[in-house]
């Protein structure tokens, strides 16, 4: 069988007949072609092309003699470690962050990689029975791969650090401040995510390398009339956005925020609450012209375009209907505050002083507390928590629904102690099977005479620990040298939103503890309803689903759906808006009528923005910002001179100071 005769061609750009390959004809041609489960293409599209299909459908060989272990790898992916947890770690605190993904991993691996195996000698050495060289010939696949389980080491015991060590937050520097503790902290929780990650690997999905591969290609195909080659295409966009992106950074902010909608009235309060891009809702149809904005949740380069079009809806639906209902009803009395900030207050509207409920030994105070009062949230942090507690239960909900065989094949590779792979039998599967599994407990003892897996596991462990170093470096340089670090009017934008959504959680979770807020009775008890609401949501979705198979209802996701409530506090509408048109030109109309060029340059458009910001951020954030070079001129101060970036609250505080049932208002 072949695929030229499956079905009648169709016109694409520029003319050319593309044969139109239905899922069933694609299916049957990787089983008989290539030895492909059925699986692989099981949910790709409704319908695929004939280009589409070849690509999707891998090589089914496997080189096992690739040198990996070598000494590029362990150069490429430990400069990278350090390059990626540094500028990860130093851009948290931005608002909006900036993030080193793997795609960038990816991207920026392969250039380097080629270069080493230009210029490092080729000689061979014998050293312990075995022999090894500095270039052992062509950077290959496995060897990218290898640096990228390096280069992309996340950790987040940063966030524990600034909630502790800074004044505004905890005031604890005498413990968050000590080198050993906070080397201890940072490596234990590393190791338990990594051991967490590897219980539940046989429930996860075994990922594949198609865009490591694109790299590895011989060829340079001229695609609708396009012949720049990938590397070339890169560094055109990695250099002209850098040298564009001290505009917005540095030099003209209202590229960045572009709330230009509150301009017409600057001091108008109810349309800062709605248009505002800093503490309103940020309803405005062009909101930024900065990818570091556009792309503060996930690139809409890389994103599928379902998953873009739930969240931008799920924002939409759940905030604009759910947080105006709360603030202006003053519910829970959040029309003293503003609409949008993850900010938590004191019924005075200044921020909750959690010193002034604490003992010195870091407990809570009851006596203090009962005095002191409630934390209140604004409207749109309430709903922000409603949908975390929706997103949990949609997320199982979810699971139980559409993926009940897989997460009975990981049960049962749990029971029998193996691998869930072996469930499998597609050809990615197969291949891996070769391999032994990382282990994620100590290597040497478990896996005795496997020196593949016992490799990896050295090679995360000790990338680890490296970051680790590095992260917590990055951090304390942060907290001892950026004046006015994770406050509102920080100048370089670093007013962490999310070190301050981390210390809202600790305060409400730890310190004075969800019975005081979300029980029975409580002040924010009904937002609770959001763990039956998370739970229900799915099942009609499901049903239309499966009624209904080739409607639209099989591209909804209730939990994506609800996650895109997340993202409300400090963020709003604006960040995600301008997503939606890109995601809509490039994931739908170029991957749909231009394949061969959206196959070529899109993932490397998206890296070469990322990581453009990324190093150009730092770059221009030590030649300007850090020498506080910010020219004060209008372009830098129009989006913060109105109610907007004053945060202004729909209603005055009351006569006696403060709101709520106290008699009294607290000092």
């Amino acid at each position: 069988m072949s695929l030229d005769d499956t079905k009648p061609s169709v016109k694409l750009d520029g003319g050319a007949d593309v044969e139109q390959v239905d899922t069933k004809h694609a299916l049957n041609f990787a089983d008989e072609n290539k030895g492909v489960d059925a699986a692989e293409l099981a949910d790709a599209a409704e319908h695929l092309t004939l280009e589409e299909a070849k690509r999707i459908i891998h090589d089914a060989t496997d080189d096992f003699d690739m040198p990996v272990n070598t000494f590029r790898s362990w150069f490429i992916g430990l400069i990278f470690t350090m390059i990626g947890t540094g500028v990860n770690v130093f851009f948290a605190a931005r608002q909006p962050g900036i993030t080193l993904n793997v795609f960038c991993a990816q991207v920026l691996s392969y250039p380097c990689g080629k270069a080493l195996e230009y210029l490092l000698p080729t000689k061979s050495w014998t050293a312990f029975g075995k022999q090894w060289s500095f270039n052992p010939g062509k950077f290959n696949i496995y060897g990218e791969v290898s640096c990228e389980n390096e280069e992309t080491i996340p950790s987040h015991s940063t966030d524990i650090i600034f909630v502790q060590r800074l004044p505004q937050f905890f005031n604890q520097n005498a413990v968050g401040g000590n080198p050993g503790y906070q080397f201890l902290l940072t490596l234990s929780t590393q190791l338990i995510g990594f051991g967490m990650a590897g219980f539940s690997r046989r429930f996860l999905v075994y990922a594949t390398i198609v865009l490591n591969r694109s790299f590895h290609q011989d060829t340079n195909p001229t695609v609708h009339g396009w012949s720049i080659s990938r590397l070339r295409f890169f560094t055109y966009v990695f250099l002209g956005y850098g040298v564009y992106f001290i505009l917005p950074d540095a030099i003209a902010g209202f590229l960045t925020t572009f709330n230009w909608m509150t301009w017409i009235s600057p001091n108008n309060v109810k349309l800062a609450i709605f248009t505002g891009s800093i503490s309103g809702l940020g309803i405005n149809p062009i909101t930024s012209f900065d990818w570091s904005y556009i792309s503060f949740n996930s690139s809409p380069l890389v994103t599928p375009l379902f998953s873009t079009l739930n969240i931008w809806a799920g924002a939409a639906i759940i905030g604009l209907t759910m947080i105006p209902a709360l603030y202006f009803t003053n519910t829970w009395y959040t029309a003293y505050l503003p609409i949008n900030s993850n900010h938590l207050f004191a019924n005075t509207g200044k921020a909750y002083n959690i010193s002034k409920i604490l003992t010195p030994e870091f407990t809570l105070d009851e006596e203090k507390f009962a005095l002191y009062g409630y934390p209140y949230q604004s409207a749109g942090n309430a709903v922000l928590f409603a949908a975390f507690f929706a997103v949990y239960t949609a997320t199982l909900m979810h699971i139980i629904l559409y993926f009940r065989p897989e997460v009975i094949n990981g049960f049962r590779a749990v029971f029998q102690r193996k691998s869930a792979r072996d469930a499998y039998n597609d050809v990615h599967n197969r291949l891996m099977r070769r391999y032994d599994e990382v282990p994620e407990v100590i290597g040497g003892y478990t896996l005795p005479g496997k020196p593949l897996a016992v490799m990896i596991f050295k090679t995360q462990l000790i990338a680890s620990i490296l970051a680790s170093f590095v992260g917590l470096g990055v951090a304390n340089w942060q907290i001892v040298n950026l004046d006015g670090i994770c406050t509102a009017g920080q100048v370089s934008h670093f007013s962490c939103p999310g070190y301050n959504t981390f210390f809202n959680s600790a305060v409400q979770w730890g310190a004075i503890g969800p019975a005081r807020l979300y029980s029975a009775g409580k002040i924010y008890y009904p937002l609770v309803y959001g763990f039956l609401v998370g739970a229900i949501a799915p099942i009609p979705v499901y049903i239309l689903t499966r009624k209904y198979p080739n409607s639209y209802w099989k591209y909804v996701s209730m939990p994506a759906f609800i996650y895109g409530a997340l993202n409300w506090a400090p963020y709003n509408l604006s960040y995600l808006t301008p997503g939606v048109p890109i995601a809509l030109y490039f994931q739908g109309y170029l991957r749909r009528n231009k394949l061969a060029w959206w196959t070529k340059y899109n993932y490397i458009l998206s890296s070469a923005l990322t990581s453009s910001i990324s190093l150009f951020g730092v770059l221009w954030f030590f030649a300007l910002l850090y020498k506080n070079f910010e020219p004060v001129w209008w372009g830098n101060t129009v989006s913060t001179a109105g109610c907007d970036g004053r945060q202004c609250p729909l209603l005055p505080m009351p006569a006696k100071g403060c709101f709520g049932p106290a008699p009294a208002c607290p000092e």
